[in-house]
Parts: C-alpha cells; sequence; structure tokens
C-alpha cells in the first residue's frame, strides 16, 4: 500500500508506521535530513543520487540511489523492497549504524570543532600569542552527548556546547 501523506507533523510516529522511505527529488537536497532521520529510524531509503543524498545513503547498503527521472529505476527498487522483507530490515539496521556513526550530535560537534581549529591554525590568530588558536579552542572542552534517543529510537535533540568557560589567562578568539 502507498499513502502519499503531505506535511507531517510528528516525524516520529509517522516513520514508525511506514517500511520504506521514498525521496525521489527532482532538485538539488543539500543534506536531506528526511533521509537522515528515515534512517535514524531503521527505515531502508529509495532516493534519487542528488546533491548531498549520496553523502548519506550508501547504495545497495542502507538504501537505494537512483537517477533523477528514472521512474523504473524508482518502481524496481521499491518494488525490491516491498518484495523483500529481509532486506528491508538489513538495510535500516545498517543505515541506523550509518547515522549514529557518522551523523550523531557528538560526531557533528567534533567534526566543527575540527573544521574551527583547522581555520584558526591556518589564519594564524594574535601576533605574539605562544600557542596556536586552535590550543584555546580545544581548551575550552566543548562536549556534545550523544543525541538522546526516544522511546521510537529517533534521535532527539541535545544542546551542544562548553562544559566551562576558557580561563582568564587563555587568550580569546573569536571563533
Amino acid at each position: 500500500q502507498v499513502t502519499l501523506v503531505g506535511e507531517v507533523h510528528d516525524i516520529a510516529a509517522f516513520l514508525y508506521t511506514t517500511e520504506i522511505v521514498v525521496l525521489p527529488s527532482l532538485t538539488n537536497e543539500g543534506m536531506p535530513n528526511a533521509v537522515i532521520e528515515a534512517m535514524a529510524a531503521a527505515k531502508p531509503v529509495v532516493a534519487t543520487a542528488i546533491g548531498g543524498t549520496p553523502d548519506v545513503v550508501d547504495d545497495s547498503v542502507t538504501g537505494f540511489l537512483i537517477p533523477p527521472k528514472d521512474p523504473a529505476a524508482l518502481a524496481d527498487r521499491i518494488g525490491r523492497l516491498c518484495s523483500e522483507p529481509s532486506l528491508r530490515r538489513a538495510m535500516g539496521g545498517r543505515g541506523r549504524a550509518r547515522v549514529r556513526e557518522r551523523f550523531s550530535s557528538g560526531r557533528m560537534a567534533a567534526d566543527y570543532i575540527r573544521l574551527c581549529a583547522g581555520l584558526l591554525d591556518a589564519g594564524g590568530g594574535p601576533q605574539g600569542t605562544a600557542r596556536r588558536p586552535s590550543d584555546a579552542l580545544r581548551a575550552a572542552k566543548w562536549t556534545a552527548p550523544e543525541a538522546a534517543t526516544g522511546t521510537d529510537g529517533v534521535a532527539q535533540p541535545q544542546h551542544v556546547g562548553p562544559t566551562a568557560a576558557p580561563s582568564d589567562s587563555e587568550p580569546a578568539h573569536p571563533v
């Protein structure tokens, strides 16, 4: 059974009722949150290979990527997932693991810190400082707890920030 649902307000409840999530976009998706949410809920994804979608979906591992404007490929991949429950479950489980590994709040915060530290180091920082600007950033002891998971298994937003302010002896560097 296929249902075109339109706007959904309770994503977690909606994903609980689905077997497969399909995103056949024709335009750039950037980083498709709908795909990340579906995979976090252990749902296999069939999506067009555009924008950031191939960075999220590992083709034939966590779901299927298809070319845009290819309805035959779209129908084939949906049909395959509908007819193979074990493949659906396997892809869904691998998708959930991929989201936890690559898109958790802890991983995302660490990646941003690494990016900012690299940019600070590349730019030099104030003249006469004895250490690299990124040392002050790392000394701020930033933490990013793993996202709390609701009873539905979907990650819930978490606050990410410094656990302690830099000491007065550390130079302040804008980030």
